[in-house]
């Protein structure tokens, strides 16, 4: 899918939730720090090493589009058939399974990158 389907596609499902581009981009943030809060502390990585993790973001950033699409599939015969309450709720069902999947081998990488330094240590400065 290219950036411009990608755009297309975002403003069109947020259409079919009665959303801004600005509401549904804020959901998307929203979703991906609940989503690496849970991974980070499974995995015992530091929150903020998930979230700045290029790799991580991209990885993640594909798997929700792929599950917006389907949502845009799901949602797109129903419009004006159903309430925009219902159609968020249809949205959310299928969007919880952004939390079914991880990169692990990504994970693997920032935890090794992790670096906890002594706030003590002085020599470090």
């Amino acid at each position: 899918m290219t950036k411009t389907t990608t755009m297309n596609t975002t403003t069109s499902i947020a259409k079919l939730l009665n959303l801004t581009n600005d509401e549904y981009w804020d959901g998307y943030v929203s979703l991906y720090i609940r989503w690496a809060t849970q991974y980070a502390s499974e995995f015992d990585i530091p929150l903020q090493s998930l979230m700045a993790n290029t790799a991580i973001s991209v990885w993640y950033g594909k798997w929700h589009e792929e599950l917006a699409y389907q949502a845009y599939e799901t949602l797109l015969p129903t419009y004006g058939k159903i309430t925009f309450h219902k159609a968020k709720e249809i949205y959310a069902t299928i969007m919880i399974d952004i939390y079914k999947s991880y990169p692990k081998h990504l994970f693997d990488t920032a935890r090794k990158l992790t670096i906890i330094n002594d706030p003590h240590d002085h020599t470090a400065n």
